[in-house]
């Protein structure tokens, strides 16, 4: 608390507000004497904080410090003027806080309202007591004040002072604490957070409330059920909170904060002590898939027993030794066995000649989020937040989801919790109908030539399409397009019949497309700048037998073994030129376009007529399209984008201008076509759109555009300002979409509070579409919650074009509509509380830094929010060591560099959002297609990214630092003023640092110095002053017949007795092995390896009710031996079964024949006596021993054994 405050000395962080009413008469002269007497009698009322010398934290207890009550006698007010000026205090009153090296930190106002009636406000900050002493204080405070009237002795017997709570404390053994809590936590890398709609930037605390009211029945039945599982109200209600928060972050590994009473039963008298004991600890609820949740509630209950005894040990030092710092807990949970405002009411009486009534008690705490729940026949569950970064919207639903949780689980507390559904009928109902309320009527039985066909009826004579200055019109362009289609219909071209075409953007192109179409076949577009090797696959993979291409291409099909025509051959052209007799259907394929695949090799999105056609023509659509527009081909015809260029343009009569490839890589020349051709329609990836209002700022004569679509990425509407500024008529509109369900998904019109509010989302389902969000678990996920983006209706593909596995991997049943299929896209994205989507990336792209989910967008704006940043993208990249760090790149005017945007960053960003490495570039790369082309970025060098200026080292030791870090961090080049965990070090590379200087200097840093003094010229001089100790390796442990077990063998033995063995810890691997095996090598090679660590020796029991690990001489051990059947996929599963951890070796080892020269070494061992490490260093040594080499000796103990003797030591001490 004392932290919280220097940090932020304005804060109203720990600021405690208690008021109630005054029913009867009051002496305020005694009253003021009451509290005066009081504060002589315990020292914590009389104790300021402040640092001392070598800024230690110390606390000073003052001979006296009386304090005056406020009065003001609001008598001759009326009763809402009365309410209005008590509560204009209590405003002022928080806002005044308190100063905790002067004090009194206790403050304490009467307003008189009447004759006999009064309103009392008590203020105190939380580090003088906790909660449970306003009853003791109160009850003391009331019999002080009934002895000074009847001028008798208090008869209070004597105080225990707070003093004896700090030696208790002092005894306690930390060691101990902090090893149990290290392997509470052990494993916990990524922390849970909340989902909360609001402006996560925002520096402001603007405390509300709500709450919930179990209903007397539910409460009843709720405490009923937990009592039948053995298990506290407490305990069922934390489990309930955890299971929820897995599902918010699609995890089965949860932690939050609870606060404990912190009051050790061996202190006399502790209950009636005065001062601050309360404690907060992290509660981990860990579940693993097909778990009930009365088995979890179980194990929670067993571990929260264990924890009891070490909840004294400061939440600060539990955090310290986490990955996660202060990010391991970010809310907290309280259960209120203390009923305060009762107590305070209970504590007057008729004796004193007044009675209290109406207490209300106001409490802030540092953190965004709590939660208290309040005991009773009728349970309250009181949720406090942030509304600066919290949106109210989003507690009320996570009020829903708690009350949904609690009402399931009182009927079946047996069920799996991968079975329980948080979401309320309310909020399905809104999910799947509201907001996808998209149904549409269209002419489903219409193809895309035959609508194109009834199009050039009507204008016949209207430019259709235009390339530099040839140009055909509608009438021109449907007869070669005839012609064209007579020619492919006499080869046998049909119905879906692939036809690839290899082409230049030309009219020849648009000419081929479509002849294709009216033949009845299916069109391939092949970009002529593709790879020979690409271009083969698809021709190969689609099975088309006919390619079209242009005679400057001829070269690019000398492999293909089918008939190749030339679309600017006129001889192709001799032909009938009117519509040929329709034969195919909407079913049928229109085109085939491959988009890349996980397996290095394209795949097919097949996609028909019908999809296309629903698309642009429903009784819905948003658009208006028609015959005055002009539209640009921009895109390559092999990015689906051009599908709605093309198609939004000769469907509708309107003029479509293909632009050459030279003009689309120029922002500035095709800005001139824009204006020469006045096009009104403009579709373009955010990425160029962004260079291209950059290129227009420089121009004066105004575009002729009326609407701008956006597509292919994640728009950053901030960007758009300017432009909106100057075209502030021009329609915007994003759009999400993925090539399988036909080009566009959603729709989002952008407004001037989109581009303020700095609001990006993709909008609402479009017409005959409906759009899912779901978990892992295929459930609905509520507003605000990530999970997949999943897409049904009318606009999906027909599959991937000879892939069937993957297709029925990506399109799946419909959960929700029985009959239909769902696609499943790939991309993160969560509901918005009007119904719009967030798109939030790739699934398999969320980035992971050092345990932190981060969200790459937020990085990205909090960049681009600089005045001077023009564009901005954050990607991760990866050290040496596998570490992911941020790297940010910039496009700026002036002079930006990396230290102001660092410190831009550093006030919004927490430490571990901001970039390692700052990336100034002139513009963006693009892909082919108009994205950004991320794998073009240039790699981080040197120092000037960092955002700092380079101060060389000055002399011998900071030079020996400078080595030290380099080789931890793995940059090259760092000055004495480079900061450590800004050149991407964290607390694991902190504990590598520390041993580093310990063993070149022989000088024992404090891992804290490391945070404490994070520049190489702060620790130079930190170490100047440090005491040499000599480094030392492990030394062996004593033979014993049993050791002690670390914290982390300790908790899986005793789940593994709780709950049974199973395989939740089993670690199992492969190796392939070419070549025959010789089986005697083989063996001998496995004995070796047992022979030579203990681990693969030890079996584990009880010993004196503590378990205990016991290292045998020798022990049985045989390899299986078996002939694969079917792939052994069904071998290799009956491979891995549970282990009973009194046995050793915990170990299994089998060898699989695929083929006789081709074997699968399976091995399978126990987390109880390895981790990845151990396991790497195992196969390591099996293939070296296997080979014939000599491995270095051992020491005769392991260093997992001497650890947990050395742990166990340092506990008993």
């Amino acid at each position: 608390m004392l932290f919280h405050h220097v940090f932020d000395p304005g804060s109203h962080a720990y600021f405690e507000q208690t008021s109630f009413e005054i029913d009867g008469y009051l002496d305020v002269g005694l009253f003021e004497k009451s509290i005066n007497t009081l504060i002589e009698r315990y020292d914590i009322f009389r104790t300021v904080f402040h640092y001392g010398e070598g800024n230690r934290l110390l606390q000073m207890v003052l001979r006296e410090r009386p304090i005056q009550i406020q009065l003001e006698d609001l008598a001759e007010y009326g009763i809402e003027e009365q309410n209005g000026v008590i509560e204009q205090f209590k405003q002022k009153d928080k806002a005044q806080g308190f100063d905790l090296s002067e004090g009194p930190l206790m403050r304490l106002a009467l307003f008189r309202k009447g004759t006999a009636g009064y309103t009392m406000v008590w203020s105190f900050h939380h580090i003088l007591m906790d909660g449970w002493c306003l009853s003791v204080v109160a009850k003391e405070l009331f019999a002080i004040y009934q002895s000074l009237r009847e001028q008798k002795p208090h008869g209070l017997g004597p105080v225990t002072p707070y003093s004896q709570y700090i030696k208790w404390l002092g005894k306690q053994d930390r060691a101990a604490a902090s090893q149990y809590w290290e392997g509470y936590l052990e494993g916990y890398e990524l922390s849970v957070t909340l989902p909360t709609l609001g402006n996560q930037q925002s520096e402001a605390y603007m405390l509300e409330k709500m709450s919930l009211t179990l209903e007397e029945d539910l409460t009843r039945r709720l405490t009923r059920t937990a009592n039948e599982h053995q298990v506290t109200v407490n305990t069922w209600l934390q489990t309930i909170w955890g299971v929820l928060l897995q599902t918010y972050n699609g995890v089965d590994d949860a932690v939050f904060g609870s606060v404990v009473s912190g009051r050790p039963s061996e202190i006399a008298g502790i209950e009636q002590m005065i001062g601050l004991f309360i404690n907060t600890i992290p509660v981990r609820i860990q579940s693993r898939p097909g778990m009930s949740f009365s088995d979890l509630v179980k194990q929670v209950q067993l571990l929260s027993l264990s924890s009891a005894q070490y909840d004294y040990y400061p939440l600060y030092e539990i955090q310290a030794n986490s990955p996660l710092k202060q990010g391991l807990v970010n809310h907290v949970m309280v259960f209120e066995n203390y009923p305060i405002e009762e107590a305070i009411e209970q504590s007057s009486g008729q004796s004193i000649g007044f009675a209290i009534s109406n207490v209300e008690t106001f409490e802030q705490t540092n953190y965004d989020f709590s939660i208290l729940i309040l005991p009773g026949k009728k349970m309250t569950i009181e949720f406090s937040y942030n509304a600066a970064r919290i949106d109210r919207g989003m507690v009320a639903r996570i009020r829903g989801h708690l009350q949904e949780v609690v009402a399931q689980l009182v009927e079946t507390p047996h069920v799996h919790i991968d079975q329980l559904e948080i979401v309320t009928e309310e909020e399905k109902r809104q999910l799947l109908y509201e907001f996808n309320d998209t149904k549409a009527s269209y002419p489903a039985d219409q193809t895309i030539h035959g609508l194109f066909e009834e199009q050039v009826k009507k204008t016949p004579d209207h430019t259709a399409v235009v390339l530099e200055s040839e140009s055909l019109t509608y009438a021109e362009l449907n007869g070669r397009a005839n012609q064209l289609a007579r020619v492919l219909r006499g080869k046998g071209v049909g119905a879906d019949r692939i036809v690839g075409i290899l082409a230049e953007r030309s009219l020849e192109m648009i000419v081929g497309i479509l002849g294709i179409l009216k033949a009845g076949g299916a069109y391939l577009p092949i970009d002529p700048d593709y790879p020979a090797e690409r271009i083969g696959y698809m021709l190969e993979d689609s099975g088309a037998d006919i390619l079209l291409t242009q005679k400057r291409l001829e070269a690019q099909t000398m492999g293909f073994a089918g008939e190749v025509l030339h679309v600017d051959d006129e001889r192709l052209y001799a032909l009938d030129d009117t519509n040929l007799e329709h034969t195919g259907s909407s079913k049928d394929l229109a085109y085939v376009i491959y988009t890349s695949g996980s397996t290095g090799k394209p795949k097919g999105v097949m996609i028909e007529h019908d999809n296309v056609v629903r698309l642009f023509f429903n009784d819905r659509t948003p658009f208006q399209f028609s015959y005055k527009d002009t539209w640009t081909l921009f895109h390559s015809f092999c990015f689906d984008f051009s599908v709605w260029e093309m198609y939004g343009a000769i469907l509708y009569g309107g003029k479509l201008i293909v632009v050459p490839k030279e003009v689309s890589k120029n922002p500035r020349e095709f800005l001139t076509l824009l204006r020469t051709e006045k096009v009104t329609v403009l579709n373009q990836t955010p990425t160029y759109f962004y260079q291209l209002v950059e290129e227009d700022r420089l121009q004066a004569e105004p575009l002729l555009l009326r609407m701008v679509i956006f597509g292919g990425e994640a728009l950053k509407p901030s960007l758009l300002e300017n432009w909106k500024s100057k075209y502030p008529n021009v329609e915007l509109i994003n759009m999400y979409g993925i090539t399988e369900t036909t080009v566009h998904v959603t729709y989002k019109q952008i407004k001037q509070t989109e581009i303020e509010g700095h609001i990006s989302n993709v909008g609402q389902p479009l017409p005959t579409l409906h759009t899912y969000i779901l978990g892992s678990d295929h459930k609905l996920r509520p507003v605000g919650v990530p999970g997949e983006l999943c897409i049904s209706g009318a606009g999906l593909a027909r599959g991937y074009l000879n892939q069937p596995e993957l297709t029925a991997e990506k399109f799946v049943a419909n959960p929700f509509a029985p009959g239909e299929r769902m696609y499943r896209t790939g991309d993160l994205a969560r509901w918005l509380p009007d119904g719009n989507i967030e798109y939030l990336g790739r699934i398999d792209e969320q980035v992971k830094v050092r345990g932190h989910r981060i969200e790459l967008g937020e990085v990205e704006s909090a960049l681009r929010s600089h005045e001077s940043v023009k564009e901005a993208t954050v990607i991760a990249r990866k050290d040496e060591e596998g570490s992911a760090y941020l790297c940010a790149y910039f496009v700026a005017n002036g002079n930006l560099g990396a230290a102001e945007l660092r410190k831009r960053l550093s006030e919004m960003l927490p430490q571990y959002m901001i970039p390692s490495f700052f990336v100034r570039v002139e513009q963006m790369p693009l892909t082919p297609n108009g994205k950004l082309d991320r794998k073009a970025l240039p790699s981080p060098e040197g120092t000037l990214e960092r955002g700092t200026v380079y101060e060389a080292p000055r002399n011998a030791l900071e030079e020996t630092l400078a080595n030290i870090w380099q080789g931890v961090l793995g940059v090259s080049a760092i000055g004495i003023a480079d900061n450590f965990f800004e050149l991407g070090g964290h607390s694991l590379k902190a504990t590598t640092l520390v041993s580093r200087i310990h063993k070149e200097l022989n000088v024992q840093v404090p891992l804290r110095e490391v945070f404490q003094s994070p520049t190489i010229k702060e620790l130079a001089q930190a170490i100047r002053g440090m005491e040499a100790h000599a480094y030392a390796s492990i030394e062996p442990a004593p033979l014993r017949e049993y050791y002690p077990v670390s914290s982390a063998q300790k908790r899986m033995y005793i789940l593994s007795q709780l709950q049974g063995a199973d395989e939740s810890y089993n670690m199992p691997g492969a190796v392939m092995m070419e070549g025959k095996v010789d089986r005697e090598r083989f063996e001998r090679a496995f004995r070796q390896l047992i022979a030579r660590h203990e681990a693969l020796r030890t079996s584990f029991e009880w010993v004196e009710g503590e378990p205990a690990q016991r290292i045998h001489l020798e022990v049985d051990f045989e390899i299986s031996y078996k002939k694969a059947e079917e792939g052994g996929l069904r071998q290799i599963a009956e491979f891995i079964r549970a282990f009973d951890l009194g046995q050793a070796p915990l170990l299994r080892v089998g060898l699989l024949e695929l083929e006789p020269e081709r074997q699968v070494l399976l091995y399978d061992m126990h987390h109880i006596i390895s981790d990845g490490v151990s396991m790497d260093i195992l196969v390591r040594e099996f293939v070296g021993l296997y080979g014939g080499q000599t491995l270095p000796a051992r020491g005769c103990n392991t260093k997992i054994m001497r650890y947990g003797s050395r742990r166990s030591c340092r506990a008993k001490r």
